[in-house]
């Protein structure tokens, strides 16, 4: 079981406390793991911040989740799928006479973490889509983010973990989560 935070408005979170609605998915091009619903994983701090910049009532909403079959970017052999389907992705793509996606830094980073995945989202749904390959309930990747946490280092401030949730049978359930010391 892991937990996860996801960042939303207040109407959201509280609609997903309470189990009066459906779990929305986002499918942006742009999707750092590819289609899903997203969490935080065991970080509140990266969802509060993250709702506070993206939604005009924001709020927290924890949840309990079972990783199930998992496409695990913090795992080696798959990174490893990553590297041997690109090329088969990238002749599709010429063979229907297609530009690939790019990655680019948002306007707003100054750090240059190519926050716009449109090519890792591309490469991994192609992934998930491949004939032969089987069905994953989450996908999960680490992520190096924002600048150094003192002169020299070599850790990000914003490191984290992300979950993408495509089996909606993995949460087991939403809870509204205490708030840490720092955001009271």
């Amino acid at each position: 079981m892991v937990l996860g935070f996801h960042g939303c408005d207040e109407e959201t979170g509280l609609r997903l406390i309470g189990n009066t609605g459906n779990i929305v998915k986002s499918r942006n091009t742009y999707d750092w793991l590819g289609h899903g619903f997203y969490l935080w994983e065991n970080n509140y701090n990266r969802a509060w911040e993250w709702a506070c910049n993206h939604r005009e009532h924001p709020f927290v909403v924890g949840a309990v989740l079972s990783l199930g079959l998992c496409l695990d970017f913090t795992d080696s052999r798959f990174t490893q799928r990553l590297s041997d389907i690109y090329p088969k992705y990238a002749e599709d793509m010429a063979s229907q006479g297609k530009v690939l996606p790019r990655n680019f830094d948002a306007r707003t980073d100054s750090n240059k973490d190519k926050l716009v995945r449109n090519l890792d989202c591309s490469v991994i749904e192609y992934l998930l889509n491949y004939d032969g390959m089987p069905y994953y309930d989450t996908v999960r990747g680490a992520f190096e983010e924002g600048g150094p946490a003192f002169p020299g280092a070599a850790i990000k401030k914003k490191t984290h973990i992300q979950i993408s949730v495509r089996n909606d049978d993995c949460i087991k359930g939403f809870f509204l989560p205490r708030k840490p010391a720092g955001n009271r």
